[in-house]
């Protein structure tokens, strides 16, 4: 498929203006649309402005993410407690940073009425069944739109993808592991093969590192610019492949 770097900002929102006019023209001639989010619920910090605290996990230390059905939800050991909106400490209400995959939901239901759409992810798929049932559905062309995590990047044909959306993949981009980008150029490589499967497909990738080899090798669907780029960097630094590490986990 052709895949498009547009110009985007967090300014523009999660759905950027190029994305959306894409999504309307595939949308229009009856294809259906896939869009990568892989962030879980709803909003990644919950933050209070009067004390700068943040609701962390008291297990983990890291950041509880908030979800719709009044949860905080730990993604790193499953711990959760009930949201309040008001700061534990101080009594004044909290603000809700960040984005996750149930925003798009919210942006759909405004944006993209007219069009059905179903989200597929960890949260989704406990419900036994649901991820089978999503997955003929979309087969059978009862859903417009499909949203959801990394589960949505690999392993399906479906004939009715002619557009790929992916967003926020920035994060990926710069985590804090030697194999960053590694893990995000399997996963673009991987969902930028759902569309156009059996018609002429379109990819959007929304980034505000438009330069980043991961993003250049995607877009030009060079696999061994990728490596030859990525090994570089590794042999460098003295990484694996070329070094070995020992790795402790407690």
């Amino acid at each position: 498929p052709t895949v498009h770097v547009p110009t985007y900002s967090v300014q523009s929102g999660l759905i950027g203006p190029f994305l959306r006019e894409k999504m309307h023209e595939h949308l229009t001639d009856k294809n259906q649309v896939l869009l990568l989010m892989n962030r879980r619920g709803h909003s990644t910090h919950v933050h209070c402005a009067t004390c700068g605290t943040f609701a962390e996990c008291p297990r983990c230390t890291v950041a509880l993410t908030y979800h719709k059905d009044n949860v905080l939800r730990c993604h790193q050991c499953g711990f959760q407690q009930d949201y309040t909106r008001t700061c534990p400490k101080d009594g004044t209400p909290r603000q809700l940073t960040g984005r996750g995959i149930q925003r798009v939901e919210e942006i759909l239901d405004g944006q993209f009425s007219s069009y059905s759409y179903a989200r597929l992810d960890r949260d989704t798929a406990r419900k036994r069944g649901f991820a089978d049932d999503v997955m003929q559905s979309m087969r059978a062309g009862g859903i417009d739109i499909l949203i959801g995590t990394q589960m949505i990047a690999k392993g399906f044909d479906i004939e009715g993808v002619t557009l790929v959306g992916v967003l926020a993949i920035d994060q990926m981009l710069t985590a804090a592991d030697f194999r960053a980008s590694e893990n995000a150029w399997q996963l673009l490589s991987q969902v930028v093969g759902r569309s156009g499967r059996h018609k002429p497909g379109e990819v959007v990738i929304q980034t505000m590192a438009p330069e980043h080899p991961v993003i250049q090798a995607v877009k030009a669907h060079d696999a061994d610019a990728f490596y030859h780029h990525e090994a570089d960097i590794r042999r460098k630094t003295k990484y694996p492949p070329f070094a070995s590490l020992a790795r402790i986990l407690m």
